[in-house]
Parts: C-alpha cells; sequence; structure tokens
C-alpha cells in the first residue's frame, strides 16, 4: 500500500475508540514498514508533512499501544508505539511524545524487554536529530525523571484491564537556591 494511501486511510481514522483502534493499528503497522523502507529524505518529507490530525493520532495510537502491550502481553506493540513517535517525528511538541514515551518505557520494563535498545534501534528512524537524540537516551535518564510521576501518569486498573491514568501534579516548588541559580550573572 502506498505511503500517501496509508497517511489518507490514517486521517480518516478520527478519534481513537474500541471499534477502530484494531484497524488504526493494522495501519500504523504498515505505516511503520513503509517508512522504514524509505530513505532519509523521504522520511524527513512524510514527517514533515503529515496532517495535525494524523498526528494526533499517531500520539494517542502510541499511548494505547503502551497500554494494549501490557494488557496482551506483546512487546512488539511497544515498538510499534515508538515506531508511531518516530514517524511523527516530535513535531507538534516533543514534550506530548515524551509522554508517550515514558508509557511505553514503562510497559516494555513491565514485558521485561532490552528497553534502552528498543529506544536506541527506533531513534535511528527520527529525522530530526534532537528528537533521535532525546528519544534514545530517555531509557537512561534518571529514574525520578522518566518515571511515570513526572509526566502525570499512574498505572490504574480499569474495566478492561490495565490502564495509564492522569493524575495530577503538585506545582514545583521551587527554593531561593533555584531562583537566584536563574538570575546569577556569568563571570566576566
Amino acid at each position: 500500500m502506498e505511503l500517501d494511501h496509508l497517511i489518507g486511510q490514517l486521517s480518516t481514522v478520527g478519534r481513537l475508540s474500541q471499534q477502530n483502534v484494531t484497524v488504526a493499528i493494522s495501519l500504523a503497522q504498515s505505516l511503520a514498514e513503509r517508512f522504514q523502507d524509505e530513505p532519509t529524505e523521504r522520511r524527513e518529507a512524510i514527517s514533515a508533512t503529515l496532517p495535525r490530525e494524523v498526528r494526533d493520532l499517531l500520539l494517542a495510537l502510541a499511548g494505547d499501544l503502551a497500554v494494549l502491550s501490557v494488557r496482551q502481553q506483546d512487546p512488539e506493540m511497544v515498538r510499534l508505539g515508538l515506531m508511531m513517535l518516530a514517524v511523527e517525528g516530535g513535531r507538534i511538541d516533543y514534550r506530548d511524545s515524551l509522554v508517550q514515551a515514558a508509557m511505553l518505557l514503562h510497559s516494555g520494563t513491565k514485558l521485561g524487554m532490552n528497553i534502552a535498545g528498543t529506544f536506541e534501534d527506533v531513534a535511528k528512524w527520527i529525522t530530526e536529530p534532537s528528537f533521535a537524540a532525546m528519544l534514545s537516551r530517555f531509557p537512561l535518564r534518571s529514574s525520578k525523571d522518566r518515571d511515570l510521576a513526572a509526566f502525570g501518569r499512574r498505572e490504574a486498573r480499569g474495566p478492561d484491564g490495565f490502564q495509564y491514568q492522569e493524575v495530577e501534579r503538585p506545582p514545583r516548588r521551587f527554593s531561593l537556591h533555584d531562583v537566584f541559580r536563574v538570575f546569577r550573572r556569568s563571570p566576566r
């Protein structure tokens, strides 16, 4: 299936639901396979020209794949979720991608994956160098900087089983040391 056709089909999926998530995953698998077959310049063009609704869908799908991977005990879903981040390329706002990356990291760890190797492998397909570096090093962050709580998420059990739940993060408290460090002048 042609990439442009796949992207067109993804743009018609709309909001993810139990009824269309299977179709979206199937399209995503095809997109990931085709994306990896393309030369760097073409991958860059694909990531740069994705319609906003497809970018939003890829980010949402990455989060759904983090959940489904644990429910179905399927590590390939973690890799596919990371590939959705690679295709999207961190272009909406890389912070949104990092929330999904945190959930995928947590799921991969629960499944006993070589998660650092998986992140590094998928990052090779990202054409935006700073986002690729950020994603490949994500599992190497300190535990407090990659923990679900740092991204406003926690594990929960819902009617369908395992899920990630959004939690309100407490406001960050700054000490006087933090404030003075920001305003400290550099030596002349």
